[in-house]
């Protein structure tokens, strides 16, 4: 997929502590679904910081374009494999590309010292998104390689750092929330499945420090946690059962 892309952007200072960024990224080639020939992806960042406040707002919102991705398959595997980016798809005459529109907002403080604590939060809205067939039956049902879905997604982190000293501190607790819409080509077109995506984790926790020893030593260290991920339960086989027997 041949690609001829020009790009821009400019930062304005506004006083009074606020600043504005903008920009534009503009993308030509051949027509693929889910992506017209000419993509074009706008972004817009505002930031303010009044000297009166030890606050800083934010908003941004930006539409990207992506042209490959990875589509995990459905189904078991052959040998110690997890299925986690095994199939990578490059947009074509039949295979989509991602369109996401992404816009967030946040508070950061600035604590006592070198603290800063911060709240963010997003929306993301995706489609072009290839996932395994989703609808029931036989995984050796003349399934399709995939079938294309959108992905709504939002979430809230909050964190607190320490920046500077002979020790430093990142920590963070995030919740988030994943959904995948897909039409399933066994069924028809007639049933939407909506079900939470296999990247969702609804809650994680990153720890992560660093202490100075020595003038040339350091040990740092490192802890994330998240809840579980979301899965369908397949059988490895059909199994012939006689009548009244279950």
């Amino acid at each position: 997929l041949s690609m001829l892309a020009a790009w821009g952007e400019q930062r304005l200072a506004l006083g009074s502590g606020a600043a504005v960024e903008a920009g534009v990224r503009v993308e030509a080639h051949a027509p693929v679904p889910n992506a017209p020939a000419l993509g074009i992806a706008p972004k817009v960042a505002i930031r303010f910081s009044p000297a009166w406040l030890p606050l800083s707002f934010t908003a941004a919102a930006q539409r990207s374009w992506q042209y490959t991705q990875a589509l995990a398959p459905a189904g078991p595997s052959v040998g110690p494999d997890l299925y986690l980016t095994d199939v990578w798809l490059l947009a074509g005459d039949t295979i989509p590309a991602l369109r996401a529109d992404v816009a967030t907002a946040g508070i950061e403080a600035r604590l006592a010292g070198v603290w800063v604590a911060a709240v963010n939060g997003y929306v993301r809205h995706t489609t072009g998104m290839a996932v395994p067939e989703p609808g029931p039956g036989t995984l050796t049902d003349n399934r399709p390689i995939f079938v294309t879905a959108v992905n709504d997604a939002q979430g809230l982190e909050l964190s607190v750092r320490r920046l500077a000293g002979r020790w430093t501190f990142s920590g963070s607790y995030s919740y988030g929330i994943s959904m995948l819409t897909a039409r399933s080509a066994l069924v028809g077109n007639a049933v939407r499945y909506h079900y939470p995506s296999p990247s969702d984790r609804r809650h994680v926790v990153d720890l992560t420090s660093l202490v100075r020893i020595g003038s040339s030593l350091r040990l740092g260290a490192a802890f994330t946690w998240a809840s579980g991920a979301p899965f369908s339960r397949f059988l490895l086989s059909t199994q012939p059962c006689a009548p009244g027997v279950l």
